[in-house]
């Protein structure tokens, strides 16, 4: 029976907490911020010069958070650079195809990731929205022709391939 009531207490008969019992069962309180960061904040509010350099000779593991606010951030280089895709110039389609079979075949070969082939496929193709209003311009303009130029070029409403489109 003395071993029941030794098990239930949460310290053993050498002050130790007992398997299954810790010191502080419900935890650290809610809004109290993590004690590893809390000299780290401190610090910064203080803003002296020298603190952060001993600060992170002590504490090894606040170096990247300091550098993170100390440092700018890298700029990450631009895929189509890497690749030689130079997006501002593409004007044709199938130089847009050719900018899109060039950025899949380097995620393909393991050069770029992914998710910057997507980013620089969806780049590619934004100059296609001009090419096509362009094209469907010059086909409302030889309808018009055909007609007989009575009415505006630009008229959405007369046109019967904008009529046909929408």
């Amino acid at each position: 029976m003395a071993g029941d009531t030794t098990r239930d207490a949460p310290r053993d008969a050498k002050g130790r907490f007992a398997k299954g019992h810790s010191g502080n069962p419900q935890g650290r309180p809610r809004g109290i911020p993590n004690p590893r960061r809390r000299p780290l904040g401190l610090l910064l509010r203080q803003a002296l010069p020298g603190t952060l350099a001993t600060l992170v000779r002590r504490k090894r593991y606040l170096l990247r958070p300091v550098l993170s606010l100390v440092v700018p951030p890298a700029r990450r280089p631009d895929p189509g650079e890497r690749l030689g895709i130079d997006v501002a110039r593409l004007r044709s389609a199938s130089q847009i195809a050719a900018a899109i079979g060039k950025a899949l075949s380097a995620v393909s070969r393991g050069e770029i990731t992914p998710r910057e082939g997507l980013r620089l496929a969806r780049r590619a193709r934004k100059p296609l929205r001009a090419i096509r209003r362009r094209l469907w311009r010059d086909l409302a303009r030889l309808e018009a022709l055909r007609r007989g130029a009575s009415t505006p070029t630009n008229s959405a409403v007369t046109n019967s391939l904008f009529k046909n489109s929408l």
